[in-house]
């Protein structure tokens, strides 16, 4: 079984934040940059809630607003669903179907200690199964048979 912590260990764990005061054109020209699909959201560099190129598209872009005059305070997302860094990754994955999110922060008394993406859930899933089939072939093959 992998936990969240584990998974924060092995990707790149800067925390990519933005302020609610920033423009929602800030906010995607950030995530262009940075090459992330979210960001987490400060308000006085406390934990607010989280804005993703989701929330740009629909409150923004489909609504006909303009993004240089959109605060990311009027789009983010402040109820949003978190996690710990010792919940188990298939919690999160559930967690992540069933509110229909692709990403969620982990937070540890309230401090911001990365972001899980359903991406890596999926990956770390991924790499799991393999490892889980490479000792079953070597369980039941033997060695010998690349395992």
């Amino acid at each position: 079984m992998i936990y969240v912590r584990e998974l924060l260990q092995e990707k790149d764990c800067k925390v990519r934040t933005i302020e609610e005061n920033e423009t929602a054109l800030e906010a995607g020209l950030l995530m262009t940059e940075w090459h992330v699909g979210a960001l987490i959201v400060l308000q006085g560099g406390e934990f607010s809630g989280i804005i993703s190129e989701r929330d740009i598209l629909s409150r923004v872009i489909a609504d006909h607003r303009d993004p240089s005059n959109t605060l990311v305070s009027e789009i983010m997302t402040r109820e949003c669903q978190t996690c710990l860094p010792d919940d188990p990754l298939e919690t999160v994955r559930a967690d992540m179907q069933r509110f229909h999110i692709r990403h969620i922060p982990v937070l540890e008394n309230t401090r911001v200690k990365g972001i899980i993406s359903m991406r890596d859930v999926m990956e770390a899933t991924l790499r799991e199964s393999r490892e889980d089939l490479a000792k079953l072939q070597n369980y039941v093959y033997g060695p010998a048979c690349g395992g």
